[in-house]
């Protein structure tokens, strides 16, 4: 039996929702559906009553569920024991980050503890954030660089790393490319490049438009690269982190614009619980601690 599908036949247990686990498992429901009917069918017992309204467990399903916990607490365990086994938790860490990690500063960070650890091989696996929590949640890697837990992240820990702001980025022939300071209210009107459909970025900017009685109607929701080509060519404004912008100051075409009042976000690293986590995993969380939101210090210097 595919051990995947009794994870989420753990999740839709709980939830006794399909769409609500689907979302946490960012999978579709017609595939979570699919895999709880080929469950089923292997063990030859409905475990769901399923109808227009709801879904409850069946008898059997209550009765193979405690089970079907421990098989998903075992492979977490012996994923972290092969791991360790192989050398994989001492000596080598793999984190998720979202593309372009040096808009949030984390280059740094990863480059510090490559030096401060040489002994430990660090990866990267790269993917945008729902990609990210995608492969978090099938066990790909337990750390990733991520925002706040909230519903439609899901649940991790996380350890705040940076409070930083979004910026506006305009073509420097743009009425508005001269001032200081510009509000939401002065980018009404505007044909918005806001990358990321979806995202948690574009759900803080959506958020903050909508309470200022403005309308979200982004013209273009692609690529954060993609909106710079479009700005490039003098068509519409966009919002993007103050780090992003500081990568594109090299740009003679575009400018950034301060937001006020300041439009400002959280960003860290999410990551297990502790004692799920390696050794090397441990560490990697250690070093970054003492550069956690609030501490103040910096990274070591990233001389290599």
């Amino acid at each position: 039996m595919n051990t995947d599908y009794i994870i989420e036949f753990v999740s839709l247990a709980n939830n006794l929702s399909f769409s609500k686990t689907a979302d946490e498992l960012f999978i579709s429901q017609s595939s979570l559906s699919k895999h709880i009917r080929s469950m089923e069918k292997e063990l030859g017992t409905p475990l769901f009553i399923r109808t227009t309204r709801s879904i409850e467990l069946t008898d059997q399903g209550r009765l193979f569920l405690p089970y079907a916990k421990q098989i998903a607490e075992l492979c977490a365990s012996y994923t972290n024991e092969l791991k360790a086994f192989s050398g994989e938790g001492s000596n080598s860490l793999t984190l998720g980050v979202i593309s372009n990690p040096q808009y949030y500063n984390f280059a740094s960070y990863m480059i510090g503890f490559m030096v401060t650890e040489p002994e430990i091989n660090l990866s990267l696996i790269e993917a945008d954030e729902l990609g990210l929590l995608e492969m978090y949640n099938k066990r790909k890697f337990n750390l990733f660089t991520a925002f706040p837990p909230s519903p439609r992240t899901g649940d991790y820990e996380f350890l705040p790393m940076v409070e930083t702001r979004f910026v506006a980025l305009l073509n420097n022939s743009h009425p508005l490319a001269n001032k200081e300071s510009i509000s939401l209210k002065d980018l009404s009107g505007e044909k918005m490049l806001i990358p990321g459909r979806n995202s948690t970025l574009q759900a803080i900017i959506k958020d903050a438009m909508l309470s200022e009685g403005l309308a979200f109607n982004p013209t273009y929701e692609g690529s954060s690269i993609g909106s710079i080509d479009l700005l490039k060519t003098g068509k519409g404004a966009s919002l993007h982190s103050v780090e992003f912008a500081n990568n594109m100051s090299d740009d003679a075409n575009i400018c950034a614009i301060p937001i006020n009042p300041p439009l400002k976000f959280i960003y860290g690293i999410a990551h297990r619980p502790i004692d799920e986590l390696s050794t090397s995993e441990k560490k990697y969380l250690n070093y970054l601690e003492q550069f956690s939101l609030g501490k103040g210090k910096k990274p070591v210097s990233t001389s290599m």
